[in-house]
């Protein structure tokens, strides 16, 4: 990634939050690198002491959900589960950053790790930076355009950790924030009702399928 680039990406970031924003406060463009944790915890850290892990791959998340997770005994687990997380931090898939493979943590089981396919961000200042603001700044469709652009391979596209750290995303001041995460979570609160219904429903109609649809008739 060139200079040239990261200023075209910052003007690009500067004029999208102009446009989204209502208020006169000034708004502050920072690098991911000089605001934000990155892969801050790990199974290998000395205050992890559970003998299994509930684990989050890439495939097992959607948009701004977790679809499963899978549960495996710390010996038996994939060599990628490394990535400790807690509430309040945003997870984001470094691998084809266009599907928006991302979620934020909420509500977390103490022995959640997720694959470091992801990489894990948490403001260095809580009170400077509201965790679910950060979330909704790194899932902008600017950012993710920007991750996109930068990765690199052809099989697997991915964005290292270098290109994540020199992205920028715009801080306003905390009143505004807290009007973007009210507005915001409103909607994220509805899709994640819906998965749940979504769930309830998938489940309904395998019980059924076999009520209805006599598995002696299949033979």
């Amino acid at each position: 990634m060139t200079q040239s680039d990261l200023e075209k990406f910052t003007e690009e970031m500067r004029q999208s939050t102009e446009k989204s924003s209502n208020s006169n406060n000034e708004w502050k463009l920072e690098k991911i690198e000089d605001v934000c944790l990155l892969n801050p915890g790990s199974i290998n850290d000395s205050n992890f002491d559970h003998d299994t892990i509930q684990y989050l791959e890439i495939s097992n998340l959607g948009d701004g959900y977790i679809e499963e997770l899978e549960e495996y005994e710390i010996e038996d687990a994939p060599s990628r589960a490394k990535r400790t997380v807690s509430e309040g931090y945003s997870v984001l898939s470094t691998v084809r950053p266009n599907r928006e493979h991302y979620v934020f943590i909420e509500e977390p089981p103490e022995n959640l790790v997720v694959s470091t396919g992801f990489v894990v961000l948490y403001p260095r200042n809580p009170d400077l930076i509201m965790p679910e603001y950060l979330y909704y700044a790194v899932t902008h469709p600017v950012f993710i355009d920007y991750l996109d652009a930068n990765a690199t391979g052809s099989a697997y596209p991915a964005v290292n950790l270098d290109i994540i750290k020199k992205g920028v995303v715009p801080i306003p001041d905390w009143e505004t924030q807290e009007n973007i995460v009210e507005t915001l979570g409103v909607f994220d609160s509805k899709i994640k009702q819906n998965v749940r219904e979504i769930k309830k429903l998938r489940e309904l109609r395998n019980i059924l399928i076999p009520e209805i649809l006599p598995p002696e008739k299949m033979e």
